[in-house]
């Protein structure tokens, strides 16, 4: 009797591993996609990353300038200045666009906004803002 039964059984142990390799094929391939956009995000992360380092090394030495190099390094009051590159991140390029300039007595508050674009879209990946308020041709404070 038991072997009538076995019998009556003998392809589903091979329909069942046939069935289970194929779910196991489909969730090979699901892990293996998204693992590489996993994989990419996290380049575009450290990349952002360090393109938002460099952004603020640039705004904290304009912060060390006095007010006369400022206005040598920045574009006139309520103007944007020309696209630059980012050396050694050639990818992307960054400029200033200055508010127009609040002065009160002898102090005068600067304020600036650097957007990182990135060349091969030409959209904006990183915008930082920050002022200065300077009085004469010392820094008073950010």
């Amino acid at each position: 009797m038991a072997r009538k039964l076995l019998r009556a059984r003998a392809g589903e142990t091979l329909v069942e591993l046939m069935v289970a390799l194929a779910i196991f094929a489909i969730m090979a391939v699901w892990e293996v996609s998204a693992f590489s956009y996993f994989a990419q995000t996290g380049t575009n992360l450290g990349t952002l990353a360090e393109v938002g380092a460099m952004a603020e090394t640039k705004l904290e030495t304009l912060k060390t300038d006095t007010l006369t190099q400022l206005n040598g390094a920045l574009p006139a009051a309520g103007t944007t200045g020309p696209l630059q590159d980012f050396s050694p991140l050639n990818n992307y390029q960054y400029s200033y666009t200055r508010s127009p300039d609040l002065t009160t007595g002898t102090y005068k508050l600067l304020e600036v906004v650097l957007t990182v674009v990135d060349k091969k879209t030409g959209s904006g990946v990183y915008i930082l803002k920050t002022s200065f308020l300077r009085s004469g041709d010392l820094n008073v404070g950010n």
